[in-house]
């Protein structure tokens, strides 16, 4: 993520947002929570909107702590194989991430669902 330079970083959940903005701080990240129905459940719902404005060609990741939503996959393009990481050290709440690039153009909502 580092190497990239400048990306947007969707997650599939507040965990892993938080666990994004917290790890990743100091890198030049904005922060999406994917949010399909539009409710505000958490920070990252209230301060970011999905479908996230892109530029062309910006990189875009995508996080998750299990399977990503097929809705999500569904927006993009093309999305590449993930990542899966775990942390090396036994931990008392272990966190299993999976995390993939995601490529643009940005499929319209209502095309994204008919896939």
């Amino acid at each position: 993520v580092a190497d990239t330079g400048p990306a947007i970083v969707v997650g599939s959940s507040r965990t892993v947002l938080a666990q994004a903005a917290y790890h990743w701080r100091g890198l030049d990240l904005r922060l999406v929570a994917f949010n399909p129905d539009g409710g505000v459940d958490s920070h990252f719902e209230l301060v970011s909107a999905w479908p996230p404005e892109m530029a062309e060609g910006e990189t875009v990741w995508l996080v998750a702590d299990g399977d990503f939503p097929d809705e999500l996959l569904a927006s993009f393009s093309r999305v590449d194989a993930p990542i899966v990481a775990s942390p090396g050290e036994p931990a008392r709440h272990p966190l299993v991430l999976r995390l993939a690039r995601a490529h643009g153009p940005m499929r319209a909502a209502s095309a994204a669902t008919a896939s």
